[in-house]
């Protein structure tokens, strides 16, 4: 760790300096940076004065299991391109997550093309991330509407389902009171509310427009369905949204890991492109494994190891599930699993869908019975699949 560099909270005249210092790392501005200021954390690295890296973070709560998770989201975290290559990261890293975990934060999660180095300190990509693109013409034979007032802009009760809809994933997050707007000025999103024939708001879209380059395209940044009735109506509207539009293009995350178009399309000729993943790290075991909600089981006990990717060390905890809670005290006994950090992570947020993922990502079972006592630990975890729709 660098002795003549300062982590320190960003003053007004080092805010300034951090965005030019994001624009020049990024190669373009933070369109949503003055808003950030108003509702982040803004930590920047200091030599002689000068500020040579930075980022802002905040806490929300994630949904793990159906309920409200603590959690820190870093974001726009960027170095000088001439201080890479200096270990400068992992310093400003720890800088960031102190005063998440003074606001309460138990884990923390940030969207990074640095897996690598993210997986040495412990974090984890939880599941893949992709965006699609599908011919307009193949989602609109594919998908009718039906008979849903559509209306423009975002009330209250789109607001409500949203979060409601978030609810029921491993990630998502409950947006904050003014995410949805900040979201909307941002990006500069026209926003669509699905109303049934009661009257109930059940499905909210956003889109930013008709690309030109290198096809047209309606760009997609929300899917929020409520239903698969209300799903295959906003899929069909967003088809004849644009008569220019040749492709409707889903951004990354946007779509939720459901089969909706493969078991929809006629011909499943639809693009997917794989990007960088988020990651969630745990900061506080004991205080992530009590705030997030279980599946309702047998009640099961359980002792785990758990080994510290970057120190090595290893600590051991008894847990106990039962009524959709868990009970979780520092334990001297033998194991009945050992995990790493990273597994961890990946375990929390129901990213193994079976007892074969998680073997094969290496969790150790040291039971007598190995085979089911596996697929009790994952089943713990994995009733909600994980999709964190926002992108920070």
């Amino acid at each position: 760790m660098a002795t003549d560099i300062t982590v320190t909270v960003a003053s007004a005249k080092q805010w300034s300096e951090f965005v030019d210092l994001a624009k020049r790392s990024y190669g373009q501005d933070i369109k949503d940076a003055e808003q950030l200021r108003e509702v982040a954390d803004c930590r920047v690295a200091v030599r002689s004065g000068t500020v040579i890296a930075g980022g802002v973070g905040l806490t929300a709560e994630q949904f793990f299991g159906g309920q409200e998770v603590r959690s820190g989201l870093l974001a726009g975290g960027c170095i000088a391109p001439e201080e890479r290559g200096s270990r400068l990261a992992g310093q400003l890293l720890l800088g960031r997550i102190g005063p998440l975990i003074d606001d309460g934060a138990v884990l923390v999660s940030a969207w990074t093309t640095s897996n690598e180095y993210g997986r040495k300190l412990g974090w984890q990509a939880p599941c893949p991330v992709y965006s699609w693109r599908v011919r307009a013409d193949d989602l609109r034979r594919a998908f009718s509407g039906s008979a849903y007032q559509v209306n423009f802009g975002i009330s209250a009760e789109g607001e409500t389902l949203i979060g409601e809809v978030c609810r029921r994933w491993n990630g998502a997050i409950r947006r904050p009171p003014w995410w949805t707007e900040w979201k909307i000025r941002q990006m500069g999103l026209d926003v669509y509310e699905f109303r049934d024939d009661s009257g109930i708001v059940s499905g909210v879209t956003t889109v930013s427009g008709v690309s030109k380059e290198p096809v047209r395209e309606l760009r997609v940044h929300d899917f929020i369905a409520g239903d698969a009735a209300v799903a295959a109506t906003m899929f069909n509207f967003l088809s004849r949204y644009n008569s220019l539009a040749e492709w409707v293009g889903f951004r990354r995350a946007s779509l939720p890991p459901a089969p909706l178009l493969l078991h929809n399309l006629s011909r499943v000729r639809a693009e997917a492109q794989a990007h960088h993943p988020w990651m969630l790290r745990i900061l506080n075991v004991e205080g992530a494994l009590q705030q997030r909600g279980w599946r309702e089981m047998e009640e099961q006990e359980f002792t785990m190891a758990l080994v510290d990717n970057f120190t090595g060390e290893t600590s051991r905890y008894d847990i106990e599930v039962r009524k959709g809670a868990a009970d979780v005290s520092k334990s001297t006994r033998d194991p009945d699993f050992t995990l790493d950090m990273c597994q961890l992570a990946s375990w929390y947020a129901g990213g193994y869908r079976s007892a074969e993922s998680a073997r094969l990502d290496g969790i150790s079972c040291h039971s007598s019975a190995p085979s089911r006592a596996l697929d009790d630990f994952v089943a713990l975890t994995n009733a909600h699949e994980v999709w964190l729709p926002e992108q920070f």
